[in-house]
């Protein structure tokens, strides 16, 4: 941990805050697939739960808001937006 002078030097540095591209596998993995995207998982996580018969899971039914949460949703649905 960096205190004092040591903290504002490196504070002050040009590459502060920059971000290197790295990837978020674990270093020591060994695997040769591509990585795919969320939208990609998504698509395909459905194809899968249609093909497998999983319905798709329940609502909240909003039985157990707290008046404040009704008194936003009831103001929101006053201007015309949905939440």
């Amino acid at each position: 941990m960096l205190v004092g002078s040591a903290a504002a030097e490196y504070v002050g540095n040009a590459d502060f805050g920059k971000r290197h591209r790295t990837t978020m596998a674990s270093p020591i993995s060994k695997t040769s697939r591509k990585a795919i995207s969320l939208d990609a998982f998504g698509r395909d996580l459905a194809r899968r739960c249609e093909v497998a018969g999983m319905p798709a899971p329940p609502r909240n039914t909003g039985l157990r808001r707290i008046e404040s949460k009704r008194a936003l949703l009831a103001a929101l649905k006053d201007t015309g937006t949905t939440w």
